[in-house]
């Protein structure tokens, strides 16, 4: 696929993909600083989070990147506990659950609707 097909197709949408782009963002953001808030910025702090703001979070993040964000929330704490080198120093930090959650949901999102979900769109209209 030529670079040229994909340009051609996001500059005709230019200025409403860019603006649904950075809404996306400022959502995720939000929510980020929504969890934050609601914990008291104890996560930071060391504090252990409210559970139930924890699952707020978590829904919220997998509902924003579905359907690959709630792969992303559900397979965390599996991924974590196949590298005890890795998940024994982040399990300390109180936070570094729901942030990679958080990360990997945004991430995968953005991939999810602003990269493939175009590009399959765009495959289906060059077929005769």
């Amino acid at each position: 696929m030529s670079t040229r097909g994909s340009r051609k197709y996001a500059a005709g949408h230019g200025r409403p993909i860019r603006a649904l782009r950075l809404l996306w963002w400022g959502i995720s953001l939000g929510i980020l600083l929504w969890w934050l808030y609601a914990t008291g910025w104890d996560a930071l702090s060391g504090h252990s989070p409210p559970a139930r703001d924890e699952r707020l979070f978590h829904a919220a993040m997998a509902l924003i990147s579905f359907p690959a964000g709630l792969i992303w929330v559900l397979a965390t704490p599996w991924l974590l506990s196949l590298v005890p080198q890795v998940a024994a120093p982040v399990a300390s930090l109180s936070y570094s659950e729901p942030f990679l959650v958080w990360l990997g949901c945004a991430v995968i999102g953005y991939v999810q609707w602003f990269w493939l979900l175009p590009r399959a769109f765009s495959l289906g209209r060059k077929s005769p």
